[in-house]
């Protein structure tokens, strides 16, 4: 009796979530080290905050638990608001950071909905 196989639908939301935890480290790791592009000052704790969210809602998506599709879809929301208000006007037109900004963007919005359907799935 083993643990129960990873839906193609969990996987998604598990592959997603380690991509938007990457970028986020990214991005926190250059506010940390001032390497330009990097956020502002004023916006590395938040940045901080979904990292350690994320490490900890991760394994408990992985392991099926309710918290852990609420908190992946839950961070995905955060993510999704917090580009809007912190980096997507400071990027717009042009900043080489814009890239990144548009995948963290695309990663949260495909977290959000792959993890409501792995979710859906479970029950």
């Amino acid at each position: 009796m083993g643990e129960p196989k990873l839906t193609g639908r969990l996987q998604a939301a598990l592959g997603t979530f380690i991509g938007l935890i990457a970028l986020q480290i990214i991005a926190l790791s250059a506010g940390f080290a001032r390497a330009e592009p990097h956020p502002p000052l004023y916006v590395i704790p938040f940045l901080g905050t979904i990292v350690a969210l994320s490490l900890a809602f991760l394994p408990l998506l992985w392991w099926r638990n309710t918290a852990g599709y609420i908190g992946a879809i839950a961070v995905g929301i955060v993510v999704t608001v917090f580009n809007g208000i912190f980096a997507i006007p400071g990027a717009i037109p042009a900043s080489p950071a814009l890239p990144a900004i548009i995948a963290t963007e695309a990663l949260a919005i495909v977290l959000i909905a792959t993890t409501a359907a792995a979710w859906k799935e479970k029950a």
